[in-house]
């Protein structure tokens, strides 16, 4: 099936499914063409398009080729073609994913749920730092609450230190005006 030896870290960083879409309108289109307006397939009308028309077209190398194509295959979607030259052509199902957009479809999906873990995740953090500092201003409410009852305290103390010094004083008048008597 294949002539080269497949070499790896020949794959870019793709956004796969919506090659897969892209592939199968590709194959899709081909086979509707053929089908409908070329009924007569005895004139070499093939429904299949080459391996080198799907690379050039889709802008892929042969590596890039076999990981799109393969999830294909595993659902049933395209089918190999070997007769004068080797290429895909799209089945039934393949003709259905296209229209039903299959692959963009799972691209919205993980998006979404990619959006929303990022969303759940920000939320949390703006969560936490709302209660730390909420954390925060209520210690500092507690510090300066615990630094005026200091100031009401020691201004108690001050007044009875005060008091205690006027009633010795009292009493200390009042013994020398007994004596004096």
């Amino acid at each position: 099936m294949f002539k080269k030896t497949i070499e790896y870290g020949k794959i870019r960083k793709l956004n796969f499914n919506k090659k897969r879409h892209e592939l199968l309108k590709l194959l899709s289109r081909n086979r509707i063409g053929t089908e409908v307006k070329e009924k007569d397939f005895s004139q070499n009308n093939v429904i299949a398009i080459p391996f080198e028309q799907i690379l050039s077209e889709l802008k892929i190398n042969e590596h890039e080729r076999f990981v799109i194509s393969s999830v294909l295959f595993d659902n049933d979607e395209v089918m190999y073609f070997n007769n004068g030259f080797e290429g895909l052509l799209a089945k039934r199902k393949g003709v259905s994913a296209y229209y039903t957009d299959k692959y963009l479809e799972i691209d919205s999906v993980k998006r979404k749920e990619n959006t929303k873990f990022y969303f759940n995740i920000i939320a949390t953090l703006i969560s936490l730092s709302i209660a730390f500092m909420s954390v925060i201003l209520l210690i500092r409410k507690d510090i300066t609450d615990s630094k005026d009852k200091q100031e009401q305290v020691h201004e108690i103390e001050t007044k009875i230190q005060s008091l205690e010094t006027d009633i010795e004083i009292l009493k200390a008048n009042q013994i020398k005006t007994e004596k004096t008597k």
